[in-house]
């Protein structure tokens, strides 16, 4: 499964944010009971995501309205911060499904991105169609091959703190990868904030607070 992070996280640091246009809009089904993954034929193995504990989620996350749509997510990562971590805003690449926000230099940053990102999961590109949030974070709270740190739903919002390593091409280290990964029941769109250390996921987490307010 280590290939499923690198094909979901692991993102070129270079171009544009896209614009809203650019990018399907889809509607979150507000409030919808979580999904039943067990005995699915996905090929994805995760419990039920309504087994989950209720947990309040890190950085107020829980607090936070989230946007349903492309063009708010759009917004909401251009009026981030121009500076965090100490490192200057490079607007990242985005594709069908998938805007992004990232810091640092305008190559990729070891074999992650850091910086924050949203990916619509329910286009059929790699989970199955159809698939929401509380599918998704119920797999990554399964650790397969990474390390899951904390987990929950916070009323309507899933969430999961996990970690990993990956290899730079190249490279004969390995870089660690800090993640925090969230977004509301029955929603496509899940939320990632990722950096190389724990300090650097929270720092970019709070300033998506800070400007989801």
């Amino acid at each position: 499964m280590g290939a499923v992070w690198l094909l979901f996280f692991v993102l070129s640091c270079s171009g544009p944010i896209p614009t809203a246009t650019s990018n399907p809009t889809p509607t979150q089904v507000a409030g919808a009971a979580p999904a039943d993954t067990s005995g699915s034929d996905s090929g994805f193995d995760a419990p039920d995501p309504g087994s989950l504990p209720e947990a309040i989620a890190p950085q107020s996350l829980g607090e936070v309205n989230l946007p349903d749509q492309a063009d708010g997510i759009v917004t909401l990562l251009i009026g981030l911060p121009s500076t965090l971590m100490g490192r200057q805003r490079t607007n990242g690449p985005g594709g069908t499904g998938e805007i992004n926000a990232s810091y640092g230099t305008t190559g990729p940053v070891g074999c992650g991105t850091v910086g924050l990102q949203a990916m619509n999961v329910s286009t059929g590109d790699f989970y199955p169609q159809g698939w929401t949030v509380e599918r998704v974070i119920a797999v990554f709270t399964t650790g397969a091959d990474w390390t899951v740190e904390d987990f929950g739903r916070d009323g309507n919002l899933f969430w999961v703190v996990w970690s990993t390593t990956c290899s730079s091409e190249g490279s004969s280290g390995m870089d660690s990868i800090s993640i925090t990964s969230w977004g509301n029941a029955g929603s496509p769109w899940v939320f990632s904030a990722s950096a190389g250390n724990p300090e650097g996921r929270d720092e970019l987490t709070a300033a998506f607070v800070t400007a989801s307010r």
